[in-house]
Parts: structure tokens; C-alpha cells; sequence
């Protein structure tokens, strides 16, 4: 097959499939090319906290980009619903910072952006999430912090793409970048080579890969991240906790999940027990009753490790026709939309909706040698 389009867009994470819609409902004539299937990668291992996991102290590229990003998700989890029939259970559940370090650094965040914010002692959490552990300190509670069902979000985003106009191509197999003169081609495992004015990749921790046949360098690591579930017998917990980096989310159905770990293992996504030990004694430091029950499930994911987190978002320098949309480490679901909306903006020589400079893929890509 030697099929051509306006846009061919590489990876069918979150971030690619939105990129993707937003492109198709632009106008274009879009592909979406995944090696693997559709939204069964690193985006589905996520634990669905929309928000970057402590905002106060989070770059500000990353905050301006989430400013963006996270009003959009109730609108789009509800448009969703109504067109599939797949509830992403988005929902704003809020998130208890236990033993807070600094609970007026949480307090003048959510003064500067607009959130509600409230200091709990040890009585007040109490009431407020009965389950969660007493700490030494005070806790932070910001109740607008929303999350979401990353496995129905996106399985909705899949079953939406064909009544956007996105084709997608997925179980390609191996994905290859060809140079062209001046731009590329796709050479796509199964489907064979595609060609089209316009690629976008969006392939997670894959993407210096695919880039390194053109003699290009990202700064892309692949970091490990795992997570426990949990089953409760009832639903005692109403809040998502978050104690020295790991966190407890719990959904409506009586899950709960436990993360995560923040590993450099290449592109290992295995499982351990020396994860798994570390999750369930912070799993009952944050909630004593999980300390009781068994553990349902472990699983991994490879996070897109870039310079502070920042992703990279436009177009590549010297390579006619070649985008990123990639290296959103923690937070590839939750600031998704708003990328998507960046990315079609400069694609399409609009106005972008916020300054591109801190996203430019100009400042990280090299040449090798």
C-alpha cells in the first residue's frame, strides 16, 4: 500500500488520539498510524490524576500548558459519553496532601489559579476522610483536582476516531521514518508506506527512536512507573491521598489504586516485588484499612522522561513536514488537550492559544556528531 494524507500522526496514546481529532476537525485528512492497539500503551497505565501530581511545584510551562489543558477534560469526558456510550468517570474528587511540607505553598497556588484550598489538622481530616491515616503535620486539601478512568478515556477516544474522520491504521508492527528529500516517509509495518505534507509524532517514550534513522536526538529516557490495585469491600474513601510522592486513588466501583515508582529501567515495563513491597507499605501509610486487604493486580508503564517534564510540542528544525507532540513524562493524559490544541494551532499557522517558546522543539533536538 502506498497511501498519501494531509497528516499522518505516529502513536495512539492520549496525546496522540487527541492530536489527532483535533486535527481531523480542523479539516485535515488525517491517519493515525500505532504500532501496537490503540490506546493500550503507556497512557492506559496511568493512574488518572488530572493535575500535575504536586502543583505548586511544577514548572511553569507545565502549569500554562495544564491551564489550558484541564478544563477541557469535563467537557470533552461528557461529549464522550453522549457519542459512544463510554464513561470516562471524570470526575473532581479533590486530593488530600498528607504531612504537607508546605501547606501555604498549596494555599498560594490555589489563590493564584483560582482553586479552592483548605489547611486540615489532624480533627478536620478526620472528618473530612475518615480512612485516610492522621499525620505528624497538617494536610492540604484541594478539592477541585479531578481524575479520570484512563482505561474508559481511552477506549472512548478509540470508538470516537472514525466519527471525527480519523483513520486509524494500528497493530502496524514496526514503524520506520525514511528521510525524502527534504522531509519524510512512513514506513508502516503492515500497512506499508505512507506518505503524506505533514507527520506528527506522538509515540511516548518511542519517539527518539523513530526520529534517530534521521540523524536526529531527542532527550527522551524511558522512566518506569508501577502500580497496585486494591478491591474494598465498601466504599470508605472519597479522595485521592498523597504522601512523599506516592499516591491513593480510589474509583467510585470500589477500586483503589496505589503509585507510583519512578524508575530507570530502559524500556523494561516488568513488574517487581521490591515495587510491589514499597506501594503496599505506602499504601498503608496513607490508608491503614489497604494495609489489610490483598493485593488484586500490579502493573507498568514507560513514562516519556524529558527535561523538567516539559514536553515538546511543534515543529522539528531542519526536517520539512516533521512535528513532535511527545515528552509529557507524568502528565501525557491530563495535559493532552491542551497540546493537541497547541500543536493544531502551529500546524495549521493559526494563532497559538499560549506562548510556544518553553514547548519549541528547537531547544532539545540535536543532530548526532
Amino acid at each position: 500500500m502506498n497511501k498519501r494524507s494531509d497528516i499522518i500522526v505516529i502513536g495512539a496514546g492520549a496525546v496522540g488520539m487527541l492530536s489527532a481529532r483535533r486535527l481531523a476537525q480542523a479539516g485535515h485528512k488525517v491517519v493515525l498510524l500505532e504500532r501496537d492497539r490503540a490506546g493500550r500503551g503507556t497512557s492506559r497505565a496511568g493512574g488518572g490524576i488530572m493535575s500535575p501530581l504536586v502543583p505548586w511545584e511544577a514548572p511553569a510551562a507545565v502549569m500554562d500548558l495544564a491551564a489550558r489543558s484541564l478544563p477541557m477534560l469535563p467537557r470533552l469526558a461528557e461529549q464522550l459519553i453522549h457519542w459512544t456510550g463510554i464513561d470516562p468517570e471524570y470526575r473532581a474528587t479533590g486530593m488530600i496532601y498528607l504531612d504537607c511540607p508546605d501547606p501555604e505553598a498549596a494555599l498560594a497556588f490555589a489563590r493564584r489559579t483560582g482553586q479552592r484550598a483548605e489547611v486540615l489538622d489532624a480533627d478536620r481530616l478526620a472528618r473530612v476522610a475518615p480512612a485516610a491515616a492522621r499525620g505528624e503535620g497538617p494536610a492540604a486539601w484541594l478539592p477541585d483536582i479531578g481524575q479520570i478512568r484512563n482505561p474508559r478515556f481511552l477506549d472512548a477516544l478509540v470508538a470516537d476516531l472514525e466519527r471525527v474522520g480519523v483513520e486509524l491504521l494500528d497493530r502496524a508492527g514496526e514503524v520506520k521514518l525514511q528521510p525524502a528529500g527534504n522531509g519524510v516517509t512512513v514506513e508502516a509495518g503492515r500497512h506499508g508506506r505512507l506518505e503524506a505534507a505533514e507527520v506528527v509524532i506522538a509515540a511516548g517514550a518511542w519517539s527518539g527512536s523513530l526520529v534517530a534513522p534521521l540523524g536526529l536526538e531527542l532527550p527522551l529516557r524511558p522512566v518506569r512507573g508501577q502500580i497496585l490495585w486494591y478491591m474494598l469491600p465498601r466504599p470508605v474513601l472519597g479522595q485521592m491521598l498523597m504522601r512523599a510522592g506516592r499516591y491513593v486513588i480510589p474509583r467510585q466501583d470500589g477500586v483503589v489504586l496505589v503509585g507510583s515508582t519512578l524508575e530507570d529501567a530502559g524500556f523494561d515495563n516488568a513488574t517487581t516485588a521490591e515495587a510491589a513491597r514499597e506501594l503496599q507499605e505506602a499504601a498503608a501509610g496513607m490508608m491503614p484499612l489497604l494495609g489489610t486487604l490483598a493485593v488484586q493486580g500490579q502493573w507498568a508503564g514507560l513514562r516519556p522522561g524529558s527535561p523538567e517534564g516539559v514536553p515538546m510540542i511543534g515543529r522539528v528544525p531542519g526536517v520539512d513536514g516533521l512535528w513532535l507532540n511527545t515528552g509529557h513524562f507524568r502528565n501525557g493524559v491530563n495535559l493532552a488537550p491542551g497540546s493537541a490544541e497547541l500543536l493544531e494551532a502551529l500546524l495549521g499557522g493559526a494563532e497559538p492559544p499560549l506562548d510556544p517558546g518553553p514547548y519549541d522543539p528547537a531547544r532539545h533536538v540535536a543532530r548526532k556528531g
